[in-house]
């Protein structure tokens, strides 16, 4: 009897122990939330709207941008490059629309942020592309064949444990408020289709 009984709480050990395991890897793998991530590259790539939201008069459009979205626990995303088009302005009423080529590069560094607990560090492993054509209708809304790509590569960490490199190439069609879209491509090679928003 005693024999069984020690048999017994050894299996009990080994097999609660898997089941624990098991357990901390479901609950950092559930918090590895890959849109949450995409949204704060797609917020800081569009940072530049604010300044294409001035428009006076119909113009060839060139603007540099460079620009710096800062994490709420710390770091940064510097974003730099140019978007340019053309722009018609209606006078009358006050309204613009054209379309808009965006080339920009963003550098991750340290950009932590607070999403449902979880505290996310990203680092771009070099310079991650955002790209692509919006097209502005009158009253600064989006045309639906609006489409940013993002592209690159980065590592995203936190404290519960996650550390991942993501390689990324999305494409985002873009809402008509601009405050997000309809995410889908690739993340490491998988398929993925998500919707983000500001």
């Amino acid at each position: 009897m005693k024999k069984i009984f020690i048999y017994s709480a050894v299996l009990a050990m080994i097999f609660g122990g898997c089941n624990k395991d098991t357990e901390q890897e479901i609950a950092v793998e559930e918090k590895t939330d890959h849109s949450v991530i995409v949204n704060e590259m797609f917020k800081a790539g569009m940072a530049w709207v604010n300044s294409a939201s001035n428009f006076k008069s119909s113009t060839p459009v060139s603007i540099d941008v460079e620009t710096h979205q800062f994490g709420s626990d710390g770091g940064y995303i510097h974003v730099k490059g140019s978007v340019s088009g053309e722009v018609e302005y209606d006078e009358m009423n006050r309204l613009a629309n054209g379309s808009l080529s965006i080339d920009l590069a963003e550098t991750i560094v340290d950009y932590t942020f607070r999403h449902n607990k979880t505290l996310y560090t990203i680092n771009s492993l070099g310079a991650c592309a955002v790209t692509g054509t919006v097209i502005l209708l009158p009253g600064y809304v989006y045309d639906s064949s609006s489409v940013v790509l993002i592209s690159g590569t980065a590592r995203v960490t936190s404290r519960d444990g996650l550390d991942e490199i993501l390689e990324v190439e999305l494409s985002v069609s873009i809402m008509p408020d601009g405050s997000g879209g309809a995410v889908s491509g690739k993340i490491n090679g998988e398929n993925v289709e998500f919707v983000i928003g500001i």
